[in-house]
């Protein structure tokens, strides 16, 4: 028995502000598009885990991406 999850994924103002600085070189365009791309690596990865494992009688466990908020401001 499959199953496949739908998962919400955040990046806190912490994360945005690093990566602007960095990778985004200050250009928000980029930034947001290096943030789209590290949360899907590690989507990539977490199904390459739990595709191939048995939990309880459900194999071939799947995540994807339902939602993505970026807060580029602390609260």
């Amino acid at each position: 028995k499959t199953k496949a999850y739908t998962i919400h994924l955040k990046a806190d103002h912490s994360l945005y502000q690093h990566v602007l600085s960095r990778e985004g070189r200050n250009n928000p365009n980029k930034a947001l598009k290096e943030i789209i791309s590290i949360f899907y690596m590690h989507m990539k990865a977490a199904n390459d885990v739990y595709e191939n494992i048995s939990f309880k009688g459900s194999e071939g466990i799947t995540f994807s991406v339902k939602q993505i908020t970026v807060n580029a401001q602390a609260y």
